[in-house]
């Protein structure tokens, strides 16, 4: 296992201020309001992370990591490392409204895309270092003597679970990867396409990527019912970025849209039917489908909602 003696909050740091620094290097034509946006989104980053994590917690936060203070405390001490990638992003996305006039917001918003999700992979890089962000346990060549596989048991490919001694599959590669794939596909300009297209694509694309990371993904995990709270936000995520572009459409190609809107629908369906299998509560799917199958379906359903993002965005072409 790959350990390094260097506070979370520094490495942190120095990753999200690269990606702020590339971004403000690419996007120059924004002028001096960058110098306004950068600590603006540092700042409203890490507090609206904070905040979110402290919401979908509501009860711990207000009792548990609140003990010993006033009721609440918890929901103040956004240096305590609780925090949530989606109250980080729309933390930075307020920074963008506050920082830049109407009429320069979707410009600005579509110029920083790319290095939001290059921002996320960092995170994730980082979560990964520290020894998070994981999946299932890795295989033994000796189950008796609970030997794992030489080949496995070590960084990159597996992380120590700090609680119970074992060697997880790395779970953040895949989600560095994704991040990178997502990057390269928002750098190009849509050609045809109106402004605030980058931005749309960056939330439906890592909306979809999320709905099987989270899945898939074993530490720090917060659950409503059996059904992980990122997955919920990811999956209203992506619906609003359908509605904004089958608003952005409207009068084309009808047709295409709702089939798009259909193919969206289809996928949460079987992400959630196979939710329900791996959690085992579909019993007929437990016996026909392993945890490992019902993963691979999941991925290809959320798979299809990046695809229906891209079909939706496909209507509004001029």
């Amino acid at each position: 296992m790959l350990t390094i003696d260097v506070p979370a909050w520094v490495l942190y740091g120095a990753g999200l201020a690269l990606c702020l620094l590339l971004a403000c290097l690419w996007n120059r034509s924004l002028g001096r309001r960058l110098l306004l946006f950068a600590p603006a989104a540092a700042l409203l980053g890490v507090l609206g992370a904070h905040l979110l994590m402290s919401l979908c917690t509501f009860q711990d936060t207000l009792n548990y990591y609140s003990q010993g203070h006033f009721p609440g405390y918890a929901f103040l001490t956004f240096w305590d490392g609780r925090y949530m990638m989606w109250g980080g992003i729309l933390g930075v996305w307020l920074a963008v409204f506050l920082c830049f006039p109407k009429g320069q917001r979707k410009q600005a918003a579509d110029g920083l895309a790319p290095f939001g999700i290059l921002a996320v992979g960092f995170v994730r890089l980082i979560q990964g270092l520290q020894g998070g962000f994981y999946f299932k346990e890795i295989p033994y060549v000796d189950e008796w003597e609970e030997v794992y596989d030489p080949r496995f048991d070590h960084f990159p490919w597996s992380v120590a679970d700090q609680d119970y001694g074992t060697q997880q599959w790395s779970l953040f590669l895949v989600a560095v990867l994704a991040a990178l794939v997502i990057f390269l596909l928002l750098l190009p300009k849509g050609k045809g396409h109106a402004p605030g297209d980058r931005t749309l694509r960056f939330f439906g694309l890592y909306g979809a990527v999320t709905v099987i990371l989270e899945s898939m993904r074993r530490d720090e995990v917060i659950k409503w019912g059996f059904i992980r709270c990122s997955q919920i936000f990811a999956a209203i995520v992506v619906l609003l970025v359908l509605m904004l572009y089958w608003k952005r459409a409207a009068g084309k190609q009808l047709s295409r849209r709702i089939w798009a809107l259909g193919l969206y629908f289809l996928c949460v369906g079987i992400c959630l039917v196979m939710e329900f299998a791996t959690e085992q509560r579909i019993a007929f799917l437990a016996e026909i489908l392993s945890p490992d199958q019902c993963y691979a379906v999941s991925a290809l359903g959320a798979l299809g909602m990046a695809g229906s993002v891209y079909w939706m965005r496909s209507a509004e072409k001029q």
